[in-house]
């Protein structure tokens, strides 16, 4: 059974951005660590999007119609998102870059890193914002022993 997963994402993101922010801070020599921080937060973002709440689908089980409407929507949610922090993260190092050309800072190198880590973010954030949109909108399920067959029933969350 799919578990909801609300915090772990979250976290999960927090370690990209830490290996983001690190390959601005860190000289030559250590610049590979931010590498392997944002490397680890792309491989726990694969196992956390096969693990999350919205099912695979496969050949012999396809979706019903509620999965795929909590799928397209969690989808549509994570392309917005990833395509406006691109958008904002292509103009952000278009205009560092244009500062370090005029002012001798950064190297090439560490200019060239952190634009990798800036595309391994945009990976984490792209696997990970259809679970966290999932897990925050859709209704807990819970079994129910009331039941004669152990029912499944949904159970919406108390608003705030």
């Amino acid at each position: 059974m799919k578990t909801t997963m609300k915090w772990l994402p979250l976290m999960v993101m927090a370690l990209a951005a830490s290996g983001l922010i690190s390959s601005f801070i860190l000289t030559s020599e250590t610049m590979g660590l931010s590498l392997v921080v944002a490397g680890v937060a792309v491989a726990l973002s694969a196992l956390i999007r096969v693990k999350g709440p919205l099912r695979q689908p496969t050949l012999d089980e396809p979706p019903d119609e509620r999965e795929q409407s909590w799928s397209n929507r969690a989808n549509l949610y994570a392309f917005g998102t990833v395509a406006l922090i691109a958008m904002a993260g292509t103009m952000g190092f278009a205009g560092w870059m244009m500062f370090a050309g005029a002012s001798g800072y950064g190297a090439p190198f560490q200019m060239g890193v952190s634009l990798f880590a800036f595309g391994m973010v945009l990976f984490v954030m792209f696997m990970l914002l259809p679970t966290l949109f999932a897990s925050w909108s859709m209704p807990d399920i819970i079994e129910d022993e009331s039941e004669p067959d152990g029912g499944l029933r949904f159970v919406r969350p108390r608003r705030r």
